[in-house]
């Protein structure tokens, strides 16, 4: 009895199959793997390149506006303030409306 997996090849033809497989993507991310070409004012603004599927080559650049996880500095500065909340708050109040 022979063994088939779920596209009808032998085993030991689909282990090739994703060898091959791999390597082409291996392949296809050194050719196309993003270059990061400027960073400014500390990480806040960086200008990328890279080239597409049709080898066309692209640049951009980006802006952080946030983090995914911010930096234990940061954090500990956020915990600060969140433990220490402002006590009073001074408002003017709703403007008024123009007399009619």
């Amino acid at each position: 009895m022979s063994i088939t997996l779920w596209d009808g090849l032998p085993p030991d033809e689909w282990e090739a199959r994703a060898r091959q497989i791999r390597e082409q993507e291996r392949e296809s991310v050194r050719r196309h793997r993003a270059r990061v070409v400027a960073v400014a004012d500390d990480g806040k603004y960086l200008s990328v390149s890279w080239t597409n599927d049709n080898g066309e080559r692209v640049s951009a650049d980006f802006r952080r506006i946030g983090w995914r996880k911010a930096p234990a500095k940061v954090l500990t500065e956020i915990h600060k303030a969140q433990a220490n909340p402002p006590r009073y708050v001074i408002h003017p109040g709703r403007p008024k409306a123009p007399a009619q």
